[in-house]
């Protein structure tokens, strides 16, 4: 297992969240440590590089924290519907219980 920063690189595929997660942090990590060593050595635009991948790594995690925001709401918006949908049977049910029937209504008018 491969260890950068105090975060280990998961075993498991990249496609779940942890596995992504782990290897993105682990690469923000190495380009850090590059940015160390290599800030003395003049190779030019070396730390122009170093930088925007640091900068893509940060999109890449924010990315991931909306998609992960996006599927709770969603999940939040699908649970609100369905208490919506029993609240409305609900409704119906106790409506029809306890309408009265029309003949009774035009008999008192």
């Amino acid at each position: 297992m491969l260890q950068i920063t105090g975060t280990p690189v998961s075993d498991g595929p990249l496609e779940d969240g942890g596995g992504v997660d782990a290897l993105v942090s682990n690469t923000k990590g190495a380009i850090k440590v590059a940015q160390t060593v290599l800030n003395g050595f003049p190779l030019p635009g070396l730390s122009v590089a170093l930088s925007i991948g640091d900068q893509l790594l940060d999109r890449i995690n924010a990315m991931r924290g909306n998609v992960e925001e996006r599927k709770a709401i969603m999940g939040r918006l699908k649970a609100l519907v369905e208490s919506l949908k029993m609240m409305i049977t609900d409704a119906e049910s106790n409506m029809s219980s306890s309408a009265e029937p029309a003949e009774q209504v035009w008999m008192r008018v």
